[in-house]
């Protein structure tokens, strides 16, 4: 069963590019083909053994189970099992963030966007769009706005497509505000910030966006709050890894690809899929894809944020380890059959024991192996 539908990849005959089904087994099945066509070092060393006498450790926790003893990159645009946990830990914030506004006050989501054509790179886009951002949400005007309108602060995401104009570079951010915002002042609020918007985008040389074809979007989060939240949260995620191959056929809005579609084409052996995936990851370099308002996470009661690398360097609190992987079985599973590993996550969630996945792992690949957990005695 394939996880991406034929219409995403190039060529009728083209054999399926990834087999699993399962989220994290394409994560874990992608990222050593997307190293195979990587220029980025770190990223290439992600995934493999820490120890070669060590192996890696499989380990079960309360958040589910995983794998122990890797190298990670922390690359939460470009490498996909980092971006996984990189995602799941920004969304769970700002769901926290979302809670506690909604519990004194009141939320929006606004969302602006840049006009582009097809020639135009990555790089400059999302330079532009970061400048804009800065000129919408920094100076006099707008600290006299969010005292005035009662703006407590905002949480900004980026979000990135491809399609047959380009790159589609945009921005959405939630609003906070201290009490029940009306309509009319959330027009007035988002509509001086798109104004400010627009002037730095001009001032840089790009067009003008258009303010009643898709430029501005604005909405409170009221009585639909669930599952306005959650299509954002998802846009978030799916900027960090959270919706590779998701097996429902679907591409992004209007034809356009995410970024993960466009990398599983890449490794699927399209040539352009292949620029724009470099494009991306040169593109994307030092980007952050969430960016809070100064004093917003204190009084949500977050601490100091976590650069995407320190959230994949966390450790899970007391994981049980189930079994281990020698090393060159390890590498042997990365080689030959990816997907294995997203079937072992599923497996030891179900109950199974290292023997369980011993006899697993032979079925799939009789050379590797997987043997019995180190259990410490006291003396």
């Amino acid at each position: 069963m394939t996880s991406v539908s034929a219409e995403h990849l190039s060529g009728k005959d083209r054999p399926p590019v990834l087999v699993s089904s399962d989220k994290r087994g394409i994560r874990h099945e992608l990222r050593p083909k997307l190293q195979q066509i990587t220029t980025s070092e770190t990223f290439n060393a992600c995934g493999r053994p820490i120890s070669g006498v060590n192996g890696v450790t499989i380990v079960n926790g309360p958040k589910g189970s995983g794998f122990g003893g890797l190298r990670s990159c922390g690359k939460g645009w470009i490498c996909p099992c980092c971006a996984g946990k990189v995602g799941a830990h920004r969304a769970d914030e700002i769901s926290q963030v979302v809670a506690h506004q909604l519990g004194t006050g009141s939320v929006a989501m606004v969302t602006m966007t840049m006009r582009h054509t097809a020639g135009q790179r990555l790089h400059d886009l999302w330079t532009g769009l970061s400048a804009a951002w800065k000129a919408a949400t920094n100076g006099r005007r707008w600290r006299t706005e969010r005292e005035m309108y009662g703006c407590d602060g905002y949480v900004r995401a980026v979000e990135i497509t491809h399609g047959k104009n380009g790159w589609h570079v945009h921005v959405h951010a939630l609003l906070m505000f201290s009490g029940d915002v009306s309509e009319n002042i959330l027009e007035s609020f988002s509509d001086a910030m798109f104004d400010r918007w627009t002037s730095k985008l001009v001032s840089l040389g790009f067009a003008a966006p258009l303010r009643n074809s898709g430029g501005l979007d604005v909405r409170k989060i009221g009585g639909e709050a669930d599952q306005v939240l959650a299509a954002y949260l998802t846009k978030i995620a799916s900027g960090v890894g959270m919706e590779v191959g998701s097996g429902d056929g679907k591409s992004g809005r209007h034809g356009n690809r995410a970024p993960w579609e466009i990398a599983v084409d890449a490794v699927g052996g399209d040539p352009q899929a292949l620029e724009l995936w470099r494009e991306f990851e040169f593109g994307s370099m030092g980007r952050r894809a969430i960016a809070w308002s100064r004093g917003l996470r204190a009084r949500a009661g977050l601490g100091a944020e976590l650069t995407d690398a320190q959230i994949v360097e966390q450790e899970e609190s007391a994981p049980v380890m189930v079994a281990i992987i020698p090393a060159r079985s390890w590498m042997m599973i990365r080689t030959c059959a990816p997907y294995v590993f997203g079937e072992i996550l599923g497996l030891v969630e179900a109950g199974a024991t290292w023997e369980n996945l011993r006899d697993h792992l032979h079925y799939r690949l009789p050379a590797a192996d997987v043997r019995p957990p180190i259990i410490s005695v006291r003396k």
